[in-house]
């Protein structure tokens, strides 16, 4: 079906495996309900959802802007994203797949927001024509909270804030400035490789943390120093030290995440509160040494 005009949706259920094209645009009212189920709703306009916008199986395209102030159910579907001119994406949406793989289009997302994809984030520019990722307010952060995997190449970012715990690392792009969670996480040098002498120091038998707990507001951070302990309480210097959030992903975050230990088998962290007044955990380890580590988020006063 194809329409010449924009339409309002009172409700439509039936589009199993149909192809509906809006030609200039969808608004769903606030009663209004749309489930596109396992078809494909291609819309060259804007879409505005004050209702109940469903997705099962099927792919939403749109060409317009998308703005969701009702109920957006994404079930495991796709919506892509294939405007020439620009598109601004308004609201807070949990996406299953979120693509864009038209070169040289430019993203504008709600500054403060957060859109949350819990599959695939697809984004395909080309060389030299590069999908730019924009606030809508200048140095403002949007969010991104991906929850799933990312197939990411030739775009242009600027003004992110990815909050999840697992870094976006986009094989080719720009970092136009004020970003956070995007490229590759810093990675410590490796030691050069050396032929062993009976002089090198012991295995690693115990991780120290200091302090050994620690209290957080939002917002704050502190330093957790880790030293490696090896047999005869000698330092163990120049190994690898890890550390990963076992719990409260969401309302902390650690840096680095790897190191190496110095000449006093010590390696410093740096561990952030984000939100929530939760309890979390961090795993430090080395070989098959481990330590935990006890992190309390509140509002009173933190440790000093």
């Amino acid at each position: 079906m194809k329409f010449t005009k924009p339409i309002l949706v009172s409700i439509i259920t039936a589009l199993e495996s149909a192809s509906l094209i809006y030609a200039d645009g969808i608004t769903i009212p606030a009663n209004g309900k749309l489930y596109v189920n396992s078809g494909t709703l291609t819309v060259p306009g804007d879409i505005l959802n004050l209702g109940i916008l469903q997705v099962s199986t099927g792919t939403i395209t749109v060409a317009g802007n998308w703005i969701n102030d009702g109920t957006f159910i994404s079930g495991v579907g796709t919506v892509e994203f294939s405007g020439a001119t620009g598109q601004t994406i308004s609201g807070e949406t949990a996406f299953y797949n979120f693509f864009c793989t038209k070169a040289g289009e430019t993203l504008t997302f709600d500054a403060d927001k957060t859109q949350t994809i819990t599959s695939l984030l697809k984004l395909q520019g080309d060389i030299g024509n590069y999908i730019r990722l924009r606030s809508t307010i200048d140095g403002t952060r949007w969010k991104i909270d991906l929850q799933g995997t990312w197939s990411v190449n030739y775009v242009d970012i600027k003004d992110s804030d990815n909050i999840n715990s697992n870094w976006i690392e986009p094989n080719v792009w720009i970092d136009s400035g004020n970003n956070s969670g995007w490229g590759n996480e810093p990675t410590p040098t490796p030691t050069p490789a050396v032929t062993p002498t009976p002089e090198i120091c012991c295995n690693v038998v115990s991780i120290k943390l200091f302090p050994k707990k620690l209290r957080l507001k939002k917002g704050k951070s502190k330093s957790v120093t880790a030293t490696l302990i090896g047999k005869k309480a000698c330092l163990v210097e120049g190994e690898r030290i890890k550390a990963r959030i076992t719990k409260g992903r969401r309302h902390i975050r650690i840096s680095p995440k790897c190191t190496i230990t110095d000449s006093n088998g010590q390696a410093e962290f740096i561990i952030t509160a984000r939100k929530g007044i939760r309890h979390a955990r961090v795993r430090f380890r080395s070989w098959d040494v481990r330590k935990v580590l006890r992190v309390k988020l509140v509002h009173g006063q933190e440790d000093p």
